[in-house]
């Protein structure tokens, strides 16, 4: 396994606790989209929230995205066109367009969902 072992076992435990997240919450800075599904057993629920306050009280931009009715993926169509939408707004508007000598252009990339049936 990635740390050697389950969390339970003391031999591992140590990674574990070395390479957990909430050891670096205090270095967070970058923009994050927090996206959570109810159904999604991999992590509960409480995790993305407890990252999206995190981050919101450290003054850090960030987004939840909550999904009561999907698991680790988001397979409802009206979801789906929902998650991509989010975050493909979200990647627009946090990741800066590179500009080169020759584009004198301001920043107009955006990304754009289509409901075609």
């Amino acid at each position: 396994t990635e740390f050697e072992g389950a969390p339970f076992d003391p031999k591992a435990r140590e990674n574990y606790e070395r390479w957990s997240p909430e050891r670096y919450v205090q270095n967070w800075k970058t923009p994050t989209l927090v996206i959570h599904s109810e159904r999604d057993y991999r992590l509960v629920v409480s995790e993305g929230l407890s990252t999206f306050t995190a981050l919101r009280r450290q003054g850090v931009p960030a987004k939840l995205l909550y999904y009561p009715d999907e698991n680790h993926w988001v397979l409802k169509p009206a979801n789906s066109l929902r998650w991509h939408k989010e975050v493909l707004d979200w990647i627009t508007r946090w990741t800066p367009e590179e500009q080169t000598a020759d584009d004198s252009s301001s920043n107009t990339r955006k990304f754009v969902v289509q409901n075609e049936l």
